[in-house]
């Protein structure tokens, strides 16, 4: 993978040429078809057209930054109506956010932030915000769990519940666990590079190994590593409030 950056001034069209990438065309013209369905076929099959693109993108031989870029760019520029949400499908208003950008694999919302490939949605701009916000949305797909995996988990993910904690290796993350829907959340600071996520309940449709547990209040522990100068975002941890809604019900 090269090391090379080819789309730092967010020029979709400069860049191709730079990374010799001359296989781009077919999914433009199938993006921008879908695109141009908005109104009749919706959101959906055009979510899933990006999806692929972004699968594709991923095996390019560019580095991460530049596929987060290129991904970001190609969808401003070939599905414009989406992103600017112009367009109304069964007398709603659709548009595709930032939210469906940080689920594809090769998305990094901290990257395209601000920049003119950027989306609207998740509207937080700290770096530890977004972090927190791409963990949630790359929760959605195995795809996307295999590169949030290396993002945010250092070794293995610790969820606690009333009086019992599991241990998910990444692998188990990436085939166990899942949230399905965007989520809202309150942040708390706990230290000078440490945060805590809070989640109201049924605001958070978490899965693991098939247990459901948006009913639930939910927080969420972010760190921030810094390793020879290089930044990283971890899970600390999850916590899972059971009681909360059992003495509710009582």
């Amino acid at each position: 993978r090269s090391n090379d950056a080819f789309f730092n001034d967010f020029d979709i069209e400069k860049g191709l040429y730079r990374a010799g990438i001359e296989d781009a065309t077919t999914w433009k013209q199938v993006i921008t078809t879908a695109d141009k369905s908005l109104v009749s076929d919706g959101l959906e099959p055009l979510i899933a057209v990006v999806q692929s693109f972004a699968d594709y993108v991923s095996g390019l031989p560019i580095n991460r930054k530049d596929q987060a870029i290129l991904t970001a760019c190609s969808i401003n520029a070939w599905a414009n109506n989406a992103v600017r949400g112009d367009v109304t499908f069964e007398n709603r208003k659709i548009q595709f956010t930032a939210h469906d950008y940080s689920q594809l694999p090769t998305a990094n919302l901290k990257t395209v932030r601000g920049s003119a490939c950027d989306f609207t949605g998740v509207n937080c701009n700290t770096p530890h915000c977004l972090a927190m916000s791409e963990f949630v949305n790359k929760s959605s797909r195995s795809r996307a769990r295999k590169v949030a995996s290396e993002m945010f988990i250092d070794g293995e993910l610790n969820i606690t519940f009333e009086n019992t904690e599991i241990t998910l290796t990444p692998e188990d993350y990436i085939s166990s666990f899942r949230i399905l829907r965007p989520a809202y959340f309150e942040t708390e600071p706990t230290g000078p590079n440490s945060w805590s996520y809070y989640f109201s309940e049924k605001a958070l449709d978490m899965r693991i190994y098939g247990n459901r547990y948006k009913p639930y209040k939910i927080r969420i522990d972010l760190v921030k590593e810094t390793d020879s100068g290089f930044s990283k975002y971890i899970i600390s941890g999850i916590e899972v409030y059971t009681t909360q809604l059992l003495s509710a019900i009582q």
